[in-house]
């Protein structure tokens, strides 16, 4: 699931296409497509991305950017994770208000994305990002359905980069996608699946 796996461990050259792609992951072989499976994979990822948009754009702000770090920081999780809907709902939504105010988004729009989105998760898969972003506004946002998936990344006035799938870019890449970490016991990783087609 996570796009840690094909970016690999070194920071390299980043690869920008100006193409857009489909949503959907297409059908295993030999399966046929399921039309409410798809539908409902269309609408997760699409809440998925306008939610690492909304993360992107309020990343722009100096201080909502230090609170993200803190807590990155202070994760016990593998790879520092943070569970994505929790980080927007604890302290009676204050991140997710300042990601409305921020991104110039309506509460109930951000509100109705993380509701409507499948489980997601936010680190820097690169250790090498992880290391190297001290807080500063010289980062992408970026978030991936798959393996093999062409991440799809929001630099924190908003415009939107195809970066490569097997390589990682020299800028930090804070990655919000579907879930693998069991965080309801630390350290723990566990697949699961997130779309059925």
């Amino acid at each position: 699931m996570s796009f840690r796996i094909r970016f690999g461990m070194v920071a390299a050259a980043v690869c920008i296409a100006a193409c857009d792609r489909s949503p959907t992951a297409p059908p295993e072989p030999g399966s046929a497509p399921n039309t409410a499976s798809l539908s409902r994979h269309t609408s997760e990822r699409a809440a998925m991305d306008r939610l690492a948009r909304r993360l992107a754009r309020a990343m722009a702000d100096p201080a909502f950017r230090s609170s993200v770090k803190r807590e990155l920081d202070r994760s016990t999780f593998v790879e520092h994770k943070v569970q994505f809907q929790n980080f927007l709902r604890a302290s009676g939504g204050k991140a997710l208000k300042e990601v409305a105010r921020l991104s110039a988004s309506p509460e109930r729009a951000v509100e109705q994305d993380a509701a409507s989105a499948t489980a997601l998760e936010m680190y820097f898969p690169v250790k090498a990002h992880r290391q190297a972003w001290s807080g500063g506004s010289d980062l992408l946002v970026a978030s991936a359905w798959a393996d093999g998936e062409a991440p799809v990344a929001y630099t924190v006035d908003g415009k939107r980069q195809v970066l490569s799938a097997e390589r990682a870019p020299a800028t930090p890449v804070l990655a919000v996608e579907p879930v693998e970490t069991d965080f309801s016991h630390t350290g723990q990783v566990t697949p699961q699946t997130t779309c059925t087609t």
